[in-house]
């Protein structure tokens, strides 16, 4: 799991870059990146399963916070 919430766009996909070529030798392994980032043609093509955390207003605990919460 590569969690990445906060990132900037740039830096996020630099990260992605290093990780990818780092696992590249690795077909065991299926990396799931979390993100708040919304930069989905980028992130198909890396070929990991992506759950996207958007930061959502509205009545009590945030979006966010619930789904965090659920994947910890």
């Amino acid at each position: 799991m590569i969690w990445a919430l906060g990132m900037e766009q740039d830096s996020l996909r630099d990260a992605c870059l290093g990780f990818q070529q780092l696992l590249a030798d690795r077909q065991d392994l299926a990396p799931v990146l979390v993100t708040d980032v919304a930069d989905f043609a980028y992130f198909s093509r890396l070929g990991w399963l992506v759950e996207y955390l958007p930061e959502l207003v509205g009545e009590g605990q945030s979006y966010q916070e619930r789904k965090r919460a659920y994947l910890a």
